[in-house]
Order: C-alpha cells, then structure tokens, then sequence
C-alpha cells in the first residue's frame, strides 16, 4: 500500500527557500540495530544529512499530521501515535541508498515512512519501492510518497544533478519487548 500526495506549494516554496540558507550538511550517521547489523553507513548509504530548524519544517508536520495521517489510519485500519523528526537528505552525483527498510534499531515503531521531493536530480535518484513488486517515483518538488517502514525500498545513484528529500515517519507505539 503507498499513498501519493502533493505538497501545497506555498509551503514547497516556503521550504525549499529555506533550503538555500541550510548549510549544516553531515555525513549520515551510523545507526546500529538490535542485530548489530548498521542501517546506516557509507558502503549503503552516501549524501548528506540534515535536521532542519524553522516553523516551515513545523508546517510540513502539521501539513503530514492532517492530510496523510488520517488517509493512512483509514487505508490500513490502525492508530498513528505521531511523526518523527523531519530529515532532508541530500544525493550529489554518484550517491545513493542501497535496499533497506526502516525497521529495528532507531525505527524500532516505524509504521510508514514518508518520503517528500525537495529538488529533483537531473538523471537518477529514483525512489523505487518493493511492495512486493516494483514501485518507481522521481521525486519531484512537491511529490510526497508514504509506504510501510517494512518495504524494502532505496534510491538509485544520481548521475547527473542534485537531489534533496526530506523524510520522516509515522510511529504507532513503541513496543518494548
């Protein structure tokens, strides 16, 4: 099940004007899951990530919250607890994500994961999802995609151009087993 929308684009033209202030770029972090298995390193995973600051980062959550939350609570039957912290990654030429899913570890209450287009690569960066079958996406500005934390997902290498996401994800309640 995944769910497309689109960003309203005077909050689009809001965030990515912020986006040309935002020079606090780092290397992804390393995550280490419950395995002992790294959700996040550079042999899977290069670009930059970001933690964004401003209130137009706070009207996207609102934004999520009020028109993706209910249509995801209807679609799958189930309560959404909240929404994370909103994350933007960015993929120069040559980086890219490699299959994963959003679960364990750090996303260990993960139920889907929400993918925003900030700036659209040239050529690549391809958001494909595996939900059992092939779902491809460019994410251009403004393009949302929401899905199960547990579908193998990725992002293919950009060739040519930039390419910026913002991402987050609607948690249900944690368990602690």
């Amino acid at each position: 099940m995944i769910l497309e929308q689109s960003m309203p684009s005077q909050l689009l033209d809001n965030v990515t004007a912020k986006l040309k202030t935002n020079e606090d770029w780092e290397q992804a972090r390393i995550y280490s899951s419950r395995n002992g298995r790294h959700l996040l390193d550079r042999a899977k995973r290069a670009g930059g990530v970001a933690y964004p600051a401003g209130s137009e980062w706070g009207d996207v959550k609102e934004f999520l919250w009020k028109s993706t939350a209910p249509q995801l609570e209807g679609m799958c039957g189930i309560a959404l607890e909240g929404l994370s912290a909103i994350q933007l990654l960015k993929y120069g030429v040559g980086d890219h994500f490699l299959p994963h899913q959003d679960l364990g570890g750090h996303f260990c209450n993960a139920l889907f994961t929400v993918v925003g287009g900030l700036i659209e690569a040239d050529v690549g960066g391809i958001l494909r999802i595996h939900d059992p079958t092939m779902h491809s996406y460019k994410m251009c500005p403004g393009r949302i995609v929401a899905f199960p934390s547990e579908a193998w997902h990725e992002s293919t290498r950009v060739e040519k151009g930039m390419k910026v996401v913002f991402v987050t994800w609607f948690l249900g309640r944690a368990s602690f087993s």
